[in-house]
């Protein structure tokens, strides 16, 4: 190539950079207030939306429950008239592992899944020992995510009738035996410091006397004492 064609190539070559040099240098390390605001206004929405997974919009005092929570039946026997005149509930454990420890925190309760960090929610399932569902797909999924049981689950049976079972959950207690009288169940109970049992109750061997109110579920020491309890409404009705 004679020189004066290697010159105009040079020159060609130096005008392009010349042009297009301080555009690419402007966008890439200068400060840009349109593309920055548009960030500050994407991260600002992200952070509204975290937080509102995370706490009330405003300060306020919440009772236990913190949503929705089925009524007591309006006939509520005492403890001890329900074992001694209640029936056996015959179930064998769906799962039993006594050496169960109970984590403070899971990973999917982080504010970046969103749908289980609702820090409320998160105080009621702290405070309880026993809960119950029915075993339907979407209902479950939470169930087993809002109590920090998703990794155990894969253990549970899988119910080919979820409405003609209560699912029902006890941490940190040994079951020793499950009666039931009226619209209550009465699951007798010795505290320990570990454990995680799971009994499949048939609805059928419930028989309450009436049906159309919610199931006073009761967890109890052998002496009669409440620990703690929960109500579901019962569902006389099986899928086939």
């Amino acid at each position: 190539m004679k020189r004066p064609k290697i010159i105009l190539v040079i020159g060609l070559v130096i005008s392009i950079l010349i042009v297009t040099l301080p555009s690419w240098w402007e966008n890439k390390y200068c400060f840009n207030p349109l593309i920055t605001n548009d960030k500050n206004k994407l991260r600002e929405k992200a952070a509204v939306e975290r937080l509102k997974s995370l706490e009330p919009d405003n300060p306020k005092n919440i009772n236990d429950s913190p949503f929705f929570q089925y009524p007591f039946p309006s006939k509520v026997y005492s403890i001890s008239e329900v074992i001694e005149k209640g029936s056996k509930i015959n179930s064998p454990p769906a799962y039993n592992n006594p050496n169960w420890k109970q984590q403070a925190y899971k990973e999917y309760w982080h504010s970046d899944y969103g749908r289980w960090s609702y820090v409320p929610n998160r105080i009621h399932y702290a405070m309880h020992r026993l809960f119950t569902t029915y075993t339907t797909a979407s209902i479950n999924y939470d169930f087993i995510h809002n109590l920090g049981i998703y990794e155990e689950s894969h253990q549970f049976p899988l119910l080919d009738n979820p409405l003609a079972f209560i699912r029902t959950v006890v941490i940190k207690s040994k079951i020793l035996k499950i009666i039931t009288y009226g619209n209550q169940v009465v699951i007798i109970t010795k505290p320990q410091r570990y454990g995680l049992q799971v009994y499949d109750i048939p609805t059928e061997q419930i028989k309450p006397m009436n049906p159309k109110e919610p199931i006073l579920f009761q967890l109890v020491t052998e002496l009669g004492d409440e620990i703690d309890y929960t109500l579901i409404d019962y569902v006389d009705k099986k899928f086939k």
